[in-house]
């Protein structure tokens, strides 16, 4: 359980530290407005204006510019800064290692199906559950047949 906490502390420290840090302004041209043209959230909101940030790359937008450059490190630049303690993985967010530790090292299950016995480290997979196999949903189809799937493989 010690791991746990030095994993937390690591967190902490390096969120801060990654969300506080300047990325190199522009690097392949790839954020299109500058953070100091951005207003603060509170007095945009209050003038009715609603900033986009849009990435050039890819064409998603975001709220504020720092978001974007954080979207392009880890996106496009595939900047990779959290490291698992336990193995080989790495993460461009500080919360993905978290989980990742979580529900892989420390093999923690807290979504419980309400149908069986099943548990699961991610909410998502615990949807995926219910709607496959106890809905028998089946969204996807085979583009050679007329079979369908509950979830891509």
């Amino acid at each position: 359980m010690d791991n746990l906490i030095i994993v937390k502390e690591e967190f902490n420290n390096s969120d801060d530290q990654f969300i506080d840090q300047d990325l190199p302004s522009d690097p392949l041209e790839v954020w299109t407005r500058a953070e100091e043209s951005c207003q603060p959230k509170s007095k945009a909101k209050d003038a009715g204006i609603v900033e986009k940030f849009g990435c050039d790359e890819c064409g998603k937008t975001f709220g504020a510019a720092k978001t974007l450059r954080r979207h392009v490190s880890i996106v496009h630049l595939k900047e990779r800064k959290f490291e698992c303690g336990h193995c080989d993985k790495t993460f461009g967010r500080a919360g993905h290692l978290k989980t990742h530790v979580l529900t892989v090292h420390l093999k923690e299950r807290k979504f419980e199906c309400g149908h069986c016995d099943k548990t699961f480290g991610l909410a998502g997979a615990l949807k995926t559950h219910v709607s496959t196999v106890h809905l028998k949903e089946r969204k996807f189809e085979c583009g050679h047949s007329d079979k369908t799937f509950g979830q891509v493989l």
